[in-house]
C-alpha cells in the first residue's frame, strides 16, 4: 500500500470518529500534484519568475521550477484553483506549457 493510500485511509477513519475533521481531511485530500513541461525558460530567472507568480497563486502550497528539464511542479489545493489555472500563470510572462503529467 502507497503513502496516499495509507493517508486516505487515516483520514476517512478520522472522519468517522470525530465529525469536526471532516473539512480539514477533504481539503488535504484535495491537494494534487501537476508537473507542466515549459518551453522558453532560459535562465533561473525565467525560473524563478515563473515560481513567484505560481506560488502567489492562493491554494498553491509549492512550487519548484527547473531548467533541466524545464518544468514546474506544482501542489495545490484543487478546491482552490486548478491547473488551467495555473497553466494561464505560466503563460502570462511569455512561456509555454507544452505537457502536463498529473
Amino acid at each position: 500500500m502507497d503513502c496516499l493510500t495509507q493517508y486516505r485511509g487515516t483520514a476517512l477513519a478520522c472522519a468517522k470518529l470525530r465529525g469536526h475533521v471532516v473539512h480539514e481531511m477533504d481539503r488535504r485530500m484535495r491537494m494534487t500534484t501537476v508537473t507542466f513541461r515549459i518551453e522558453g525558460l532560459r535562465s533561473a530567472g525565467c525560473a524563478e519568475m515563473v515560481k513567484a507568480l505560481l506560488c502567489a497563486e492562493p491554494g498553491v502550497y509549492a512550487a519548484d521550477v527547473s531548467l533541466e528539464p524545464p518544468e514546474a511542479r506544482v501542489l495545490f489545493d484543487a478546491g482552490s484553483t486548478d491547473s488551467r489555472r495555473l497553466v494561464t500563470l505560466i503563460e502570462t510572462p511569455g512561456y509555454r506549457v507544452t505537457g502536463c503529467v498529473s
